[in-house]
């Protein structure tokens, strides 16, 4: 709409107003003068007219709130096009203060500078000060689509991170005739995370039966404390134990520390990169076949790096994959990989089916063992989480 229009109604007014009523129009109409003036900036990026307009308190209302100097930057670097048009302008006006109502029409993406149409509803408290009218808060939003829709007056926010979360996982497999055969596997996961620090706490127990000869049997336990240096970017330090005597492995002691960045391209998918370095101490289990001599136990210092993928697949199910590696800083034979992939169902608040495969590879295994240890299961998953 351009100026001349929105100056008739104005002209009319003032043809049968009060003196008072006469005031107040032309208050109106040099608010709605300023703010065409402020709209002229945006395409011709004139900072030094923003910054006569804006007051120095000036503050752009948005979760979180828009300073002074960041909105400038950001009208000055987007792209507003050759002409922005100002309809539907209404001002009140009590002593010093005045609040101006409108819709601003843009007809370029500010973020990319492709023609679109672009709306927003501008809701504007103009303060006075010594030197004229100066805007000091603005709220803008999108146009309702029709009247009294209440979907345009709010909008949904995600959820809190959890401060609390516990996962417990419960897996069994039995069967019985010609042979019988049990594998029962347990979990539990402990998350607390408050003011740019997250603690976990991860146990997991394997063992399997058949005909009441045990077959297998894995503890891993880990511990692990981030702390945010900005955003994505943690430092870290975890201690882990690990026990699978099937695998040859008695004990397995890590203590290690480095940096995590963390990237969300979108609410949808998380990708993670991690690097650490730290000591290793590990006892092994002799082999059942007496002409294998006995590996002695390792005391190493190790260097690590892990690739994270998290991709929500559905609003109820979830795919997560971890892939990591760490090398001997001694001996460059002596390296291993572990990938653990994980599709995840929620059925309830409570309960959800997880389905996981766990490859764990050793490219100088404990003599008499293998390099490759496979580990698939279904399981529950009891979730528990407390929000701020």
């Amino acid at each position: 709409m351009s100026s001349s229009l929105l100056l008739v109604p104005f002209i009319a007014a003032l043809a049968s107003a009060p003196v008072d009523d006469i005031h107040t129009i032309a208050l109106s109409r040099e608010l709605l003068g300023l703010e065409q003036l402020l709209a002229a900036t945006l395409h011709t990026h004139d900072r030094a007219q923003m910054e006569r307009l804006l007051d120095d308190e000036f503050v752009m209302r948005s979760e979180p709130d828009v300073n002074r100097t960041t909105w400038i930057q950001n009208a000055v670097s987007h792209c507003w096009g050759n002409h922005v048009e100002i309809s539907h302008f209404d001002a009140h006006i009590q002593d010093s203060v005045a609040i101006a109502t409108f819709e601003l029409t843009l007809h370029v993406n500010p973020a990319n500078c492709q023609p679109a149409t672009v709306r927003s509803l501008i809701t504007d408290v103009w303060v006075q000060r010594d030197e004229g009218w100066r805007l000091r808060v603005r709220h803008s939003g999108p146009p309702t689509a029709g009247t009294g829709n209440l979907a345009g007056q709010y909008a949904v926010v995600p959820l809190a991170p959890p401060e609390w979360r516990l996962d417990s996982e419960l897996s069994f497999v039995g069967t019985a005739g010609n042979t019988s055969t049990e594998t029962l596997g347990l979990a539990g996961n402990l998350l607390h995370q408050k003011k740019g620090k997250t603690t976990t706490l991860r146990v997991a127990f394997v063992t399997s039966e058949a005909d009441q000869v045990t077959r297998a049997r894995s503890i891993d336990a880990q511990g692990r404390h981030a702390v945010s240096l900005r955003n994505g970017l943690d430092a870290f330090g975890r201690v882990a134990y690990f026990r699978d005597r099937f695998a040859g492995i008695g004990n397995r002691a890590v203590i290690e520390s480095g940096l995590s960045y963390t990237a969300a391209d979108t609410p949808l998918t998380t990708v993670t990169l991690e690097g650490a370095a730290g000591f290793t101490s590990e006892t092994h289990v002799p082999s059942m076949d007496p002409t294998i001599v006995q590996a002695p136990d390792q005391n190493f210092a190790v260097a690590s790096g892990t690739f994270g993928f998290w991709q929500k697949i559905t609003p109820m199910s979830e795919l997560k994959n971890n892939v990591s590696v760490t090398a001997d800083l001694v001996s460059a034979t002596n390296w291993r990989m572990t990938n653990n992939l994980n599709f995840q169902v929620t059925l309830t608040r409570l309960l959800s089916v997880k389905l996981a495969n766990a490859v764990e590879y050793r490219h100088a295994p404990v003599p008499g063992f293998r390099r490759t240890d496979v580990r698939t299961s279904a399981s529950l998953v009891f979730s528990f989480a407390k929000r701020p």
